[in-house]
């Protein structure tokens, strides 16, 4: 969707669970280093586990420390990788395909 209002307004797949909306700025994202659009990336992922923990009422230190993993994880691969593995990563999934984070 073009706007975050547009996105929860799509039909939903499931009426017994609730979305989770994070926003990705597309021309913010071509616009950074390959690096840093898995930061940017794993910045919106966060976002999104934090809104998950908040509708779920789970416990926030468990999501800190999946967070961090993430960040530990993130970092690294982009240590141990060349630009090369890097963009093939990035590359993997479609610039237009749906994430959708949701709860079961």
């Amino acid at each position: 969707s073009d706007s975050l209002e547009d996105a929860k307004t799509e039909f939903p797949l499931e009426d017994w669970h609730e979305y989770t909306y994070v926003v990705i700025d597309y021309d913010k994202f071509e616009s950074l280093d390959i690096s840093n659009r898995f930061s940017y990336l794993s910045g919106i992922l966060s976002s999104a586990l934090d809104e998950i923990c908040t509708i779920d009422h789970l416990d926030k230190t468990t999501i800190e420390v999946l967070k961090a993993k993430l960040q530990d994880d993130l970092k690294e691969f982009l240590t141990n990788s060349s630009a090369e593995q890097i963009a093939d990563e990035l590359r993997t999934f479609p610039r237009n395909e749906k994430i959708l984070l949701n709860r079961k």
